[in-house]
């Protein structure tokens, strides 16, 4: 989805659940993401990485692995830092 300020964040919710049942439902061992919607679309980083990161935490527990392959340091970055935020307390 285009970034249209916080109500945004359900479509890009959506569309990462979406993947997940697809994969799921299909029997994948594994799937990728990029930092979706956070390129000219205009999506915060930290914001799309926040969504994504809590997206598949609850949605891919029938996977094996989630990866994100991200396009920069600044989007490595944000991943890195909402991730160390949700997991480092688990």
């Amino acid at each position: 989805p285009v970034y249209r300020g916080p109500q945004s964040a359900e479509l890009l919710r959506s569309s990462y659940r979406s993947c997940l049942a697809l994969a799921c439902g299909r029997g994948l061992a594994s799937i990728a993401f990029t930092a979706v919607s956070c390129g000219v679309y205009g999506y915060p980083l930290e914001e799309a990485a926040a969504i994504s990161l809590d997206a598949c935490n609850s949605d891919g527990s029938g996977l094996q692995e989630i990866r994100f392959v991200l396009f920069d340091r600044g989007a490595f970055a944000a991943w890195y830092e909402q991730a160390r935020r949700r997991f480092s307390e688990e």
